[in-house]
């Protein structure tokens, strides 16, 4: 039986600002990562339901409490972190301090990470996958993010920026994308030439991106 290993780095930040941070955890929804400038809160099972710009107020990520936190592909089917066993940890890592959530589900080991990165000011993800077995492992998500429709009262001012092709930018996203999974399915590569997407407006921003340095 082969031994396999996948790990993988998102970088997910606000309206950006070095700033201090501090642990906490809401006994409704699970733990939370919190600055001056934002505020992150994941469920207990480790899936993202909100990420908040606090000077302005705006929603920048709202989740349902039941998402799954993952969700792998492979030959074998698709599987989420749904009824996995969870464990959680507080952790302090060379980029910051946050938590760890460890799954085991059908022989696979998957630990997910999520941490405050103080040299940019903004929330570092990190997957890695450990199973046995000769059928690899051909899609992650991680996070899954879910944007609300509107950042405010004035959705024509919203922005979306899309890394496809040569890129570009979409105003108005609400109306131009009755449909979400209308661009929410773009293969890197392939469609998407880089892996870095942002949604904004003139009050505040998301900015995700996938550190790849070596090609994969």
């Amino acid at each position: 039986m082969s031994k396999a290993k996948i790990s993988r780095r998102r970088i997910l930040t606000g309206t950006l600002a070095p700033a201090g941070l501090s642990l906490s955890c809401s006994r409704a929804a699970g733990p939370a990562l919190e600055s001056d400038r934002w505020r992150l809160e994941v469920t207990a099972h480790g899936a993202i339901t909100r990420f908040a710009h606090k000077p302005s107020g705006v929603v920048l990520l709202q989740g349902a409490a039941d998402a799954p936190a993952w969700e792998i592909r492979g030959p074998w089917g698709t599987e989420t972190s749904a009824g996995a066993e969870v464990s959680r940890e507080t952790i302090t890592t060379t980029a910051g301090k946050g938590f760890r959530f460890r799954y085991q589900k059908s022989g696979r080991t998957v630990v997910t990470e999520v941490v405050h990165a103080v040299k940019h000011g903004g929330v570092e993800f990190r997957i890695s996958i450990e199973g046995r077995g000769d059928d690899p492992v051909t899609m992650v998500r991680y996070p899954i993010l879910t944007a609300p429709r509107a950042l405010g009262e004035k959705p024509e001012e919203d922005v979306i920026l899309l890394p496809h092709f040569d890129g570009g930018i979409v105003e108005n996203p609400s109306k131009e994308f009755r449909d979400a999974r209308t661009f929410g399915l773009q293969t890197y590569p392939g469609p998407a030439s880089c892996q870095v997407s942002a949604y904004y407006n003139s009050k505040a921003g998301l900015y995700v991106a996938a550190l790849d340095p070596e090609g994969h």
